[in-house]
């Protein structure tokens, strides 16, 4: 993930999902050419896409 500049984080974390990544595109067709790189990488075998539409607050 570390060789996409557009993700800014990366987490592993619990539950039904492994890993959570928080990418900045600047277009959709962006995010997906980013999606479809993601999906060659070794292990992995399904990506859920959610956009933020909006940031309620930030600390």
């Amino acid at each position: 993930m570390k060789l996409i500049p557009e993700v800014l984080n990366c987490y592993a974390i619990s539950g039904q999902v492994d890993m959570l990544l928080y990418v900045e595109a600047k277009s959709i067709s962006r995010l997906d050419q980013i999606r479809l790189k993601i999906e060659q990488f070794e292990k992995i075998t399904q990506i859920r896409t959610h956009m933020i539409l909006r940031e309620g607050f930030k600390r």
